[in-house]
């Protein structure tokens, strides 16, 4: 939080002695030129009117009001400052969904969002929970799992008739870690699938029912975001003895997707710091 008081407080003291404002922010530097590419057209027209240097394998970026694009570009990212600045004095978790649907007008797009979570993760040297901020959750779970929530809600994972939003016909949304209990598991294995449409196929014919030892199935349809990583690292770190057991294509796309799984996301370093290395038995598969 001093940290967030200590970058407004600067705003304000060049507006009150009357100097430009120049403010330099970190961010994390991207994996490639396409990535690069597709920062400056979903953040465009701002992200093009920052100046640039590289220090310590990141960006330097610098906002300023010197143009009109710029000065959006620092009103987005003053918002998104204050947005968190909140959630952590009161101690609530904010989606990145809800930041933007805050301010539509001023975000433009939900990747405009997305990409000043990041840079601001980076500039502090924090991961993104310690802001307090998630993603929407978008890995499904199913098999003889029950996770507890720290509210004292039980989610069955087996059922598909419990009528909560966190559940469809085929798989529970795997909830935030930081909102996790505990979890109680009956199967003898975990199964991470890389395509949803697989998953919903074998939840369909009743896969996990039909095998002699049961067990559990895991989507983060396609890449994993952070929230379904971590829950197969709580579930490895609560049943050790329990493998766990990758189902992704035979191609590179595949393979890239287990690597995330295991080693986490490259370019999100600061958040894969949090993570940890665990044993993924890969099996690949073509359909």
């Amino acid at each position: 939080m001093s940290d967030i008081e200590d970058t407004i407080e600067q705003i304000i003291a060049s507006i009150m002695i009357g100097e430009p404002i120049k403010l330099p922010f970190l961010t994390r530097k991207l994996v490639s030129t396409q990535q690069h590419k597709k920062r400056k057209e979903d953040a465009s027209p701002s992200i093009s009117e920052y100046n640039e240097e590289e220090a310590n394998g990141n960006n330097v970026r610098y906002l300023s009001l010197s143009s009109a694009s710029s000065t959006k570009a620092l009103a987005r990212y003053i918002s998104v400052l204050q947005m968190i600045y909140e959630a952590v004095a009161y101690k609530i978790m904010v989606t990145k969904r809800d930041m933007f649907y805050r301010d539509v007008p001023l975000f433009g797009t939900q990747a405009v969002v997305d990409i000043i979570v990041d840079d601001i993760s980076c500039h502090f040297n924090v991961p993104r929970s310690s802001l307090n901020v998630s993603a929407a959750s978008k890995g499904l779970v199913f098999g003889p799992i029950r996770i507890k929530l720290k509210n004292n809600k039980m989610m069955d994972c087996m059922s598909i008739h419990q009528g909560e939003e966190c559940h469809d016909e085929q798989g529970t949304l795997i909830p935030p870690i930081n909102q996790i209990l505990e979890i109680q598991c009956k199967a003898n294995c975990m199964i991470v699938i890389e395509k949803e449409a697989t998953f919903r196929y074998l939840v369909s014919i009743g896969f996990c029912e039909s095998l002699p030892q049961s067990c559990v199935l895991v989507t983060g349809k396609g890449y994993p975001d952070l929230c379904t990583r971590q829950f197969v690292k709580y579930f490895l770190t609560c049943y050790r003895d329990k493998p766990i057991l990758a189902l992704m294509d035979n191609d590179p796309h595949g393979l890239d997707i287990y690597a995330t799984y295991k080693w986490g996301a490259r370019v999100y370093t600061i958040c894969a710091r949090t993570t940890f290395t665990y044993y993924l038995y890969l099996y690949l598969s073509i359909i």
